[in-house]
């Protein structure tokens, strides 16, 4: 069990890898992943809809265990566009307590 663990984290880790830096390149937060590419959320909502607090607080999860560069400078970026939804409270939707451990 604790190799399969340690397996399926590894995999985790090498994919958000190879994908953080598609994400560090737009000012929003990926809602989710189309052919390979991470997509923003299609309600014209910016950083607001609800799945966009799930993105910082993987990347301050994946920093917490692996820790990179190219995670904890995502985390950075992606908590500084959840903060300033947070100033403007605009399309703030249910799901942004994953980011609010940090």
């Amino acid at each position: 069990m604790r190799n399969d663990v340690q397996l399926i984290t590894q995999r985790v880790i090498e994919k958000f890898r190879r994908t953080v830096p598609m994400a560090t390149t737009s000012d929003l937060l990926p809602y989710r992943s189309d052919d390979g590419k991470w997509v923003e959320s299609p309600w014209n909502c910016g950083n607001g809809w609800w799945t966009a607090g799930f993105w910082p607080g993987m990347m301050w999860l994946l920093n917490a265990i692996s820790p990179e560069k190219t995670f904890e400078d995502e985390a950075i970026r992606a908590t500084e566009l959840m903060t300033e939804q947070f100033r403007v409270f605009r399309h703030l939707n249910h799901g942004m307590d994953p980011m609010l451990w940090r």
